[in-house]
């Protein structure tokens, strides 16, 4: 299995449009942005399987660091 930097992932941010094949980075921008919040479909190369985009450990990985990244700078939303 190549390392994370070389998956290409496609995700479905609605029902009408697919984002991808995108690169490690990519995918990093649109997390921290808060375009992508989890439960989107995403597949990688050949994309034959659809599963929920937090299923993928290192993606649930990225999507904790966003929700500690954005605790840590606004701590009054987390009470």
């Amino acid at each position: 299995m190549p390392p994370i930097n070389y998956k290409k992932y496609k995700i479905k941010i609605s029902a009408e449009r697919t984002l991808g094949p995108l690169d490690w980075e990519r995918v990093q921008a649109l997390v921290m942005k808060g375009r992508i919040e989890g439960q989107e479909l995403t597949s990688v190369e050949p994309y034959v399987t659809w599963i929920p985009f937090s299923s993928f450990p290192e993606l649930a990985e990225l999507l904790h660091r966003k929700v500690e990244i954005d605790q840590a700078n606004n701590p009054e939303a987390v009470a």
